[in-house]
């Protein structure tokens, strides 16, 4: 975890990414600020991109960088996250997807082992927690 870190960030991760953990990030966007980004990553590929736009009214772009080729953009709109703001974002890990923007895995879990963040933003707050996950019988 970190509190008032500068960008560009960067952090390794203690452990593997696997399942139930949450990335939860927090930080107030520059009012006069146009993008910044947070990105899952393995030495120069990218796992999620997650890149939050305010041109053009505003948008998210998510991508991945496999073998230091991107992908196809996947674009939201609008973004959630007003200009001259705290936020708070919050990345579920599913086996499958990143449930913060429904994002699907294109490099499997175990090779995610950091992450960064970059652009007109001030992090206040960039940490993980694990969710227990119980299998419920009826």
């Amino acid at each position: 975890a970190s509190n008032n870190s500068m960008v560009p960030y960067k952090s390794i991760f203690c452990g593997v990414v696997h399942p139930g953990k949450i990335f939860i990030i927090q930080g107030f966007l520059n009012p006069g600020g146009n993008r910044f980004h947070v990105d899952l990553q393995n030495a120069a590929d990218v796992a999620l991109h997650f890149n939050p736009r305010y041109n053009s009214g505003g948008y998210i772009v998510h991508n991945s960088r496999l073998n230091g080729v991107w992908g196809n953009e996947e674009n939201k709109a609008p973004t959630p996250f007003p200009r001259g703001h705290l936020f708070t974002l919050q990345i579920l890990i599913t086996l499958s997807s990143y449930k913060v923007i429904h994002s699907r895995h294109r490099m499997p879990l175990t090779h995610v082992d950091k992450i960064c963040m970059a652009g007109m933003v001030r992090p206040s707050l960039i940490a993980f927690q694990y969710l227990e996950v119980r299998k419920i019988y009826t």
